[in-house]
């Protein structure tokens, strides 16, 4: 999904170069959908994992429920959920059927959906008023302007509390509306939304190289590679995903190092290269991302230092080197971490000192030193923490 800066209205036709609504000028990376197929059918050709995972990515998209609920309760209870797709233009999910409650007395019976993120509400849409107590049709929709892969919607109710309370769901659907960037392309069907901004290629062991086929998707924001093991570079072609603000390489174990096109990513704000054991070190050109807040090295054990231009990273503000057993101090350039609010060092074995700049990062409210068992002292700038 491409959307104008300015007023937040989706850009139209695809590779729009201005917004109809107000006349803003389209983002560079804009690209169309022309294009974002075409990488995807080149991803698809080049390795079969990744073929493997566009394929078979349409799944569990719709829900039937038809069940009297009488759990005496007055809390939202789940009862369905549907994980978002990678891969996938999604359009919103939807929950109708119809519904009433005892037949008598008072009305409690609700109906809602939710979106979850890491278990965390990130929206919500309710089916207006009370159950009633004569069988009637319901319908509400969760609108997908803000879904991600690996979301979850989730169908919740209310019964009611204080006895003989029920909940009648009759020939009620939950569905997703989500249609494969893939199919899209074959069918030749295009909308406004049909960019591929999230893709994920979760546990594609077998991919050695990213192709830079992957760099054709230009309104690209999150990229996850999560658990491909065999994954042991990635192209200098990444520097043309301007609009990435999300990089997870995390268990990516066989992955040495970094090319310094990484430092063009200007939009980038998370980086996850946690359990990346075999990494190395970080290169220089990493001062470039300027927009980044969370860089997650967990578990890097073959890290052994930070390089000084870590310090350029003027928006960051969480650093987990937690369990980067060769690490033995940090650079005088953390100081410049202005923004820097929390810094886990936790099991850093060999940690043996931390430079005077520790007492620049003024936004600092947490650090985590535990396990850090051959760190002899604190540097007396330590006091001037004032956040700690």
């Amino acid at each position: 999904m491409v959307v104008c800066s300015s007023c937040a209205e989706l850009l139209y036709p695809p590779g729009a170069k201005f917004c109809a609504w107000c006349g803003t000028a389209a983002p560079q990376w804009a690209g169309s959908l022309a294009e974002d197929r075409e990488a995807l059918r080149a991803l698809r050709e080049v390795d079969a994992a990744i073929d493997e995972v566009l394929e078979n990515s349409q799944v569990n998209l719709k829900v039937a429920i038809d069940h009297d609920f009488i759990d005496q309760s007055n809390d939202w209870a789940g009862i369905a959920t549907l994980v978002v797709p990678p891969a996938h233009v999604v359009r919103g999910a939807t929950i109708s059927g119809h519904w009433c409650d005892q037949g008598s007395g008072n009305q409690k019976g609700r109906v809602r959906l939710v979106l979850l993120r890491d278990g965390a509400l990130v929206a919500d849409a309710a089916v207006p008023g009370l159950a009633p107590h004569g069988r009637e049709s319901f319908s509400v929709v969760l609108e997908g302007d803000v879904m991600l892969a690996g979301d979850v919607v989730a169908a919740q109710i209310i019964v009611g509390g204080g006895g003989g309370h029920a909940l009648k769901l009759k020939g009620v659907k939950l569905v997703l509306d989500a249609t494969p960037t893939e199919a899209l392309a074959k069918s030749g069907y295009v909308e406004a939304d049909g960019r591929v901004t999230q893709l994920s290629l979760y546990e594609c062991e077998s991919l050695a190289a990213l192709p830079p086929a992957i760099c054709g998707l230009l309104a690209l924001t999150t990229l996850k590679l999560e658990k491909c093991s065999g994954l042991r570079a990635l192209p200098d072609a990444i520097s043309e995903l301007s609009a990435l603000a999300e990089l997870c390489l995390s268990e990516c174990e066989s992955l040495v190092a970094l090319p310094d096109a990484i430092g063009e990513l200007g939009a980038l704000k998370s980086l996850d290269l946690s359990f990346c054991r075999s990494l190395e070190a970080l290169p220089d050109a990493i001062s470039g991302l300027g927009a980044l807040t969370t860089l997650n090295l967990y578990q890097c054990e073959k890290l052994v230092a930070l390089p000084d231009a870590i310090g350029e990273l003027g928006a960051l503000t969480e650093l987990k080197l937690d369990e980067c057993t060769k690490i033995t101090a940090l650079p005088e350039t953390i100081g410049g971490l202005k923004a820097l609010k929390m810094l886990d060092m936790t099991d850093c074995s060999r940690l043996t000192s931390l430079p005077a700049a520790i007492g620049e990062l003024g936004a600092l409210t947490k650090l985590d030193l535990t396990g850090c068992s051959s760190l002899a002292a604190l540097p007396a700038a330590i006091g001037e923490l004032g956040a700690l």
